[in-house]
């Protein structure tokens, strides 16, 4: 069952988002890092902006590095909510993390559950959020999407 997004205007930069957590096995944040992982990830991404012609997934990463520090959520949490067939990536303050933190994928896919969402959000990028808001945050009878 696919959900379809919610999106409305709420005011001229957040909208609502609507659909399900989704949840990447392996997947790369810099939130609790080490000191010494933060710097080389600093220095892969001045490489790649060296690079004269980069491919279409350095730029993305660069871009993407970019909107993060300039919104300064480059070390914070965040989630996946996929909505319809995409992904969508969810910055949050530390705080409104407290509620994903409990959640394991392990007993949602073994009750048959999964979670569904109601997001505040501002659109940093297409697929690319910040968190304003939990509106509505429920674990009903579903499928939970892996990515494995």
């Amino acid at each position: 069952m696919f959900v379809t997004a919610l999106l409305m205007s709420c005011s001229e930069k957040d909208t609502l988002i609507a659909g399900d957590l989704y949840f990447k096995l392996i997947d790369f944040s810099l939130y609790n890092a080490e000191e010494e992982a933060i710097t080389k990830y600093e220095q892969i991404i001045d490489s790649l902006r060296a690079i004269k012609m980069p491919t279409t997934k350095e730029s993305y990463m660069v871009r993407h590095h970019d909107i993060l520090k300039r919104n300064k959520l480059l070390l914070s949490p965040h989630i996946l909510v996929k909505i319809d067939e995409e992904i969508n990536r969810v910055y949050l303050s530390v705080e409104n993390y407290e509620p994903f933190k409990a959640i394991r994928y392990v007993d949602l896919l073994k009750e048959g559950r999964k979670v569904s969402l109601v997001l505040r959000v501002k659109e940093l990028e297409k697929n690319l959020y910040y968190l304003d808001e939990i509106e509505e945050l429920e674990i009903v009878k579903g499928e939970t999407f892996v990515d494995k």
